[in-house]
């Protein structure tokens, strides 16, 4: 292996390794107007969905949507939160019904939120949300 062949190989590596430690970096500037906040929130996933259920709920029958795109589904966080100016909506199923639709309006492109999401089955499905953020809540 000649040596540019080796330093490419080198390269590649740092840049891979960089890409996997940086993320604990860029989580920390979060919902910050900087350059910084902006290069993570291209780069990586800021958004959280937290879901927890009763026991008698199976967390693998619920699925969040964002439009047509799934972001949450059997039991784990899958696809990206859009980083759009203006209203945000999730819509929570349960065995594919819908449930509830969370809205929250972000005022900035950039901003990140944690969506917290309870699943009871009291006397039928009842959903509690909570939105941890710079956004601002239940926007019809």
């Amino acid at each position: 292996m000649g040596k540019t062949a080796k330093r490419i190989l080198l390269s590649i590596l740092i840049i891979i390794l960089l890409y996997f430690s940086a993320k604990p970096i860029f989580i920390q500037w979060r919902n910050t107007d900087t350059l910084i906040a902006r290069i993570g929130n291209l780069l990586y996933e800021c958004n959280k969905i937290s879901v927890k259920t009763d026991a008698s709920i199976i967390i693998k029958d619920i699925t969040i949507k964002t439009g047509h795109k799934i972001v949450f589904s059997n039991g784990r966080q899958k696809g990206k939160i859009d980083q759009d100016y203006g209203n945000r909506t999730l819509d929570i199923f349960y065995k594919n019904k819908l449930l509830e639709s969370m809205n929250c309006f972000c005022t900035n492109n950039w901003f990140v939120n944690d969506y917290y999401i309870h699943i009871q089955s009291d006397d039928g499905i009842k959903v509690q949300y909570k939105i941890d953020g710079p956004c601002l809540n239940n926007v019809p």
